[in-house]
């Protein structure tokens, strides 16, 4: 993963992270992409993967009070 795709998926995420699925009252949008976020994000904290990502990701921490990102 890249800078901007740490960005595209900040975004992504900031857009619909509250939306309903429309097929499944009661549940979020973003459930059934789960898994695909998750390994997405781990690849992006991946200790390999250098400080760019890292600082890609820490703009959408302090945008939403993140402990983690704050923390660190």
């Amino acid at each position: 993963m890249r800078p901007i795709g740490v960005g595209l998926l900040t975004a992504i995420l900031d857009k619909f992270e509250k939306s309903p699925d429309p097929e499944l009252p009661g549940h979020l949008l973003l459930e059934q992409y789960q898994a695909q976020l998750v390994s997405a994000v781990r690849t992006a904290l991946d200790a390999s993967s250098g400080p760019i990502l890292l600082e890609a990701g820490l703009p959408a921490g302090y945008q939403d009070n993140d402990q983690w990102s704050t923390g660190r």
